[in-house]
């Protein structure tokens, strides 16, 4: 991106920025249009035939293509609770991913909007609606990991421009440990220099692992507050911890505690189905081949930058860090299937991870050896 751009950039400035990105490129965008079907081609040539479909049903295009890439992210279908009593509510109840802003959906100037889940998306969204005149509601139930949006940037500029190049080095991966172990409660103490003892004041339930520890463990990140903790303190933004009942016979919310709340409006930021998407246009023996969900990326053949389980359908995802250090060697591996590149540093490379990780056991079993002698003289 530019470099006059700001750290954290406008819609409209991404939008230029992407504008600028195909036009240098003479990229041929399908603007307004879904992946409606992908099997394996028949023609002589393989690959896989894609068909591509306008949104408003004009018209429909067949590509062949001898590779594919997934860069739809990893956040696909909208996760939906259930409500019970849902169709009795008198106003709209819109999932995360379908908010625009309070004044297109009619909740600016004091209007009473209830939110459920507080994670980035639920945090930011009932602090555009305080910055739009509405009365919101946060539901938080669930403890979260609360990092101010600038320490974490911060903390993410470091890693990335001290770690990459480690990690270039013979056992630079040696470093990501120490890295990790340091990172975490330095992120955690400074939380706890910004807010104190006024989450929990504020009602706002806490995780006890760092960042870096929950996304790795539990796939979770943490919430990157930009002024939400402070309008939950203010008041200008109500805090409940129950959970959500239904709704009942005069249209009011019912919680976990048998309180009922009037509401003009209910976003659901109740997260995603991990990555689905891919199963609204790919053909039945290729999906279950795939698979989705977490299973699928556990198993570990969902990785960014990398050939999925089927021929020639790569992965491209993540933060944009993560998809600009990813998209070089992805698109190495491209060129070199395509046009049958060397394969001599591919094998090259796996040749040097078996020596280091004999030289690392070699290593590990030496020092046992010095111990046990040291030991043994001290008897």
């Amino acid at each position: 991106m530019p470099a006059t751009y700001p750290t954290y950039p406008s819609r409209e400035q991404f939008a230029r920025y992407l504008a600028n990105y195909r036009s240098v490129l003479g990229l041929r965008v399908e603007y307004r249009s879904l992946v409606a079907g992908m099997a394996p081609s028949q023609a002589a040539g393989g690959g896989w035939a894609v068909d591509v479909a306008r949104l408003d049903g004009a018209s429909r295009k067949r590509f062949v293509a001898r590779n594919v890439i997934f860069a739809n992210g990893v956040y696909n279908d909208a996760l939906l609770p259930p409500l019970q009593g849902k169709e009795r509510f008198c106003g709209k109840i819109v999932h995360s991913s379908r908010y625009t802003n309070a004044t297109d959906l009619g909740w600016a100037n004091g209007k009473r909007v209830l939110v459920v889940g507080w994670g980035n998306s639920g945090s930011e969204i009932a602090l555009d609606l305080v910055e739009h005149g509405a009365r919101p509601t946060l539901l938080a139930r669930s403890p979260q990991v609360v990092v101010p949006r600038d320490h974490l940037q911060v903390a993410q500029r470091l890693l990335h421009s001290h770690l990459n190049p480690l990690l270039a080095l013979p056992f630079g991966w040696l470093a990501l440990l120490p890295v990790l172990l340091l990172t975490d409660p330095v992120l955690k103490l400074a939380a706890r220099i910004k807010y104190g003892g006024s989450l929990a004041r504020a009602g706002l339930p806490q995780h006890w692992k760092g960042p870096l520890l929950r996304l790795l463990t539990e796939g979770v990140p943490p919430m990157m507050d930009v002024g939400t903790v402070q309008a939950c303190i203010d008041g200008r933004i109500a805090v409940r911890r129950e959970g959500l009942a239904g709704i009942d016979a005069d249209g009011r919310v019912v919680f976990s505690d048998g309180s009922a709340e009037p509401f003009d409006g209910i976003v659901l930021a109740t997260g995603y189905h991990l990555f689905s998407g891919h199963r609204h246009f790919l053909d039945a023996a290729s999906l279950q081949r795939l698979g989705t969900g977490k299973e699928a990326i556990k198993t570990g053949s969902v990785v960014p930058g990398c050939e999925l389980r089927l021929p020639n359908v790569w992965a491209l995802f993540g933060r944009l860090q993560m998809i600009r250090d990813a998209a070089p060697a992805l698109g190495r591996r491209i060129a070199r299937r395509v046009h049958g590149g060397s394969r001599w540093r591919g094998a090259a490379s796996w040749v040097w991870w078996v020596v280091e990780h004999v030289l690392i056991a070699w290593a590990v079993l030496a020092a046992r050896r010095r111990l046990k002698q040291k030991a043994r003289q001290l008897r």
